[in-house]
């Protein structure tokens, strides 16, 4: 079965993480199931992790959770350091 490849948004992430059953969730439950591949580089990972430590987030994620999140979201997501070209993503050549 090919897996489609997803690169969600930092807010769809945060949002998938502090509400449930919601659209931003319903793609979260299927990337844990394997239905689906996000894809993030590594500078979103970090921003990720800056997102969460914000004091209005802080009655959703407290803090010493924050590098349990980053840690497991990192080692399921396919991270890349920089932006993959549009024709490498496309397979043109």
């Amino acid at each position: 079965m090919l897996v489609v490849r997803v690169v969600l948004d930092t807010n769809i992430l945060i949002s998938a993480l502090i509400t449930k059953g919601t659209p931003p969730d319903i793609l979260y439950q299927a990337w844990l199931k394997g239905e689906i591949e996000v894809v993030m580089t590594s500078a979103q990972v970090a921003e990720v992790k800056d997102v969460l430590t914000r004091p209005r987030l802080k009655r959703f994620v407290h803090a010493e959770e924050v590098d349990a999140i980053v840690e497991n979201i990192s080692a399921y997501c396919s991270c890349f350091d920089h932006v993959p070209s549009g024709k490498h993503i496309l397979g043109s050549r």
